[in-house]
C-alpha cells in the first residue's frame, strides 16, 4: 500500500512481488473503511 501511494501508480500496475493488486486493494479498502489509517496516525 505504501509502494502505491509513494508512487501513484495504478493499483493494476503493483508489481507481483505485493501480490494480486485486487487482494492489495481489497485490503487497503477495509482498512480505509474500518479507520485503521486514522487510528495509526492518531497514535504517532
Amino acid at each position: 500500500m505504501v509502494y502505491k501511494i509513494r508512487t501513484g501508480i495504478s493499483w493494476r500496475d503493483l508489481p507481483d512481488r505485493y501480490g494480486p493488486w485486487k487482494t492489495v486493494y481489497t485490503r487497503f479498502r477495509r482498512y480505509a473503511l474500518d479507520g485503521v489509517f486514522t487510528r495509526a496516525l492518531q497514535q504517532i
